[in-house]
């Protein structure tokens, strides 16, 4: 209970400071609001095609895992290649 205290006191003093120090809301909505990258496209697209495979890996071991279940295979069975 203590730490979500802690944790409610400092969102509160962030946002009493953002208040207090009247910032230019557009200019902090613009740099809150998410943007293409400049210069490094192929780095983004290594990063999210790193997380959509690292996302599906686990979901295709289990449907192959319960395939083999489902289908009987045996070790002589999983050795045999097309």
């Amino acid at each position: 209970m203590l730490d979500a205290r802690r944790h409610e006191a400092h969102s509160l003093c962030f946002v009493a400071a953002a208040i207090r120090l009247k910032p230019e809301w557009t200019h902090v909505l613009a740099a809150a609001a998410p943007s293409r990258p400049h210069g490094e496209a192929a780095t983004y697209w290594f990063i999210g095609a790193s997380i959509l495979g690292a996302s599906l890996s686990p979901t295709l071991f289990l449907i192959y895992s319960s395939g083999a279940i489902e289908d009987r295979w045996t070790a002589a069975m999983s050795r045999r290649t097309a």
